[in-house]
């Protein structure tokens, strides 16, 4: 396994651990009664992406899939991350979670570019 497919895995397993940290999040949200129930339902759709970006990510890892299959996904997940850190700026809640999150979905974007290139046989 290549540097590039270890980073991937590694991002994979961030991604699973981003979305457990959304849904973290949802909880104390409800818990402390402060739901505002749209940034709710949108930091829920952020989970969900994280969860299947981390998991597909994982299965271009293990080679059943291309990585050129992630790219609907990642423009997905890029989109839903957007709209939950405006929507997070704009209530003030969860602005730290939402932006962690947006982060790790950037780096499974550049890690699956790289590994589609080295599958490819393309470099630089």
């Amino acid at each position: 396994m290549t540097s590039l497919r270890r980073a991937l895995q590694a991002f994979g397993y961030l991604s699973f651990v981003g979305g457990a940290d959304l849904l973290i999040t949802i909880v104390v949200l409800c818990i402390n009664e402060q739901p505002s129930y749209p940034g709710l339902c949108l930091l829920a759709l952020t989970a969900f992406c994280a969860f299947v970006l981390g998991g597909n990510s994982i299965g271009v890892v293990r080679g059943e899939r291309p990585a050129i299959k992630l790219l609907p996904q990642i423009i997905i997940a890029l989109l839903v991350n957007v709209a939950d850190i405006a929507v997070a700026l704009t209530l003030d809640q969860a602005v730290v979670a939402a932006l962690a999150n947006a982060l790790i979905c950037l780096g499974v974007a550049a890690t699956a570019h790289l590994v589609n290139r080295e599958q490819m046989g393309t470099r630089s």
